[in-house]
């Protein structure tokens, strides 16, 4: 199921989920190897030499956002159990291969998020995606009303920097752009072109003279 969860959902397509409950090993491991094939794909289409890929921690992701969506269906599941179904430590986050790791599903964390508030804007699941936002700085890019995240660890890689950045130009998010390497990252991701997106050179101050 978590495998082809994961296909259907980096495919495009519209994804399926059990009930929410702890997956099997045989299911994580299938999840694994899918991700390590698929991520050798994606990764030749980054803007330079990505960070290694960490497989257990690119499942701990998998599985988490995939019990997130599920509970985001399922509505009727209690508080406790969603605690424990979602309580898996994250891995350390001061590590910019992890960061690149967990991103590969929880790219998808936007439109997760819009879908659980849809139901219910102040519920526990929603509280955990939030938490996961702030975490996770590069993937949380255009959700409203994530507080100020900590993106240092991105710094030390050109190609996640410039992920970010793209992603910040794409959904035109403001909140960002206290962060003056990311700030310089986005000039120079814009240049000459600020019309691209007005959103965030206008506050830069890209193309004025």
């Amino acid at each position: 199921m978590l495998r082809d969860f994961l296909q259907d959902l980096f495919e495009g397509r519209p994804v399926q989920v059990g009930y929410p409950q702890p997956l099997a090993t045989e299911a994580k491991a299938a999840a694994a190897s899918f991700l390590v094939e698929f991520e050798q794909s994606y990764r030749l289409e980054l803007p330079g030499e990505a960070p290694a890929f960490d497989p257990q921690v690119g499942v701990w992701s998998a599985e988490v956002f995939y019990l997130a969506a599920s509970l985001a269906i399922h509505r009727d599941v209690s508080e406790v159990t969603l605690h424990t179904l979602l309580s898996a430590l994250p891995p350390d986050r001061s590590n910019p291969d992890v960061h690149y790791s967990v991103d590969l599903t929880m790219r998808f964390l936007p439109s997760l998020v819009k879908l659980s508030k849809s139901a219910a804007a102040d519920d526990p699941l929603v509280k955990r995606l939030m938490q996961w936002a702030v975490c996770w700085p590069l993937s949380s890019v255009g959700i409203l009303g994530v507080s100020k995240v900590d993106a240092s660890p991105l710094r030390t890689s050109p190609v996640l920097m410039r992920l970010y950045a793209d992603r910040v130009i794409s959904y035109g998010d403001q909140t960002r752009l206290e962060d003056q390497s990311l700030a310089e990252e986005i000039r120079r991701a814009l240049g000459d072109y600020p019309e691209l997106c007005v959103r965030v050179a206008g506050p830069l101050a890209i193309g004025q003279a």
